[in-house]
């Protein structure tokens, strides 16, 4: 019979395990998902309606990064 030590730590391996599938699945498509920070300068983003939905802090980072990910591909 396992007690909440072993139920928590499934949970916890579940958790786990689904954050990487999303990683990994986003990584394979090349998509970028927003983080809660910029990701050409990491300025921290507003939230909007408690969740993250912006990529950039302006279209300044947007267009220095869409450069330099050109380049390394």
């Amino acid at each position: 019979m396992a007690d909440f030590a072993d139920e928590g730590q499934a949970m916890e391996e579940l958790a786990l395990q689904q954050a990487l599938a999303l990683h990994r699945r986003a990584m394979a498509e090349r998509k970028v998902i927003p983080t809660g920070a910029c990701h050409n300068c990491e300025e921290p983003l507003t939230p909007v309606n408690g969740q993250n939905v912006q990529l950039f802090c302006d279209v300044h980072c947007s267009q220095d990064w869409e450069l330099r990910t050109k380049k390394r591909n």
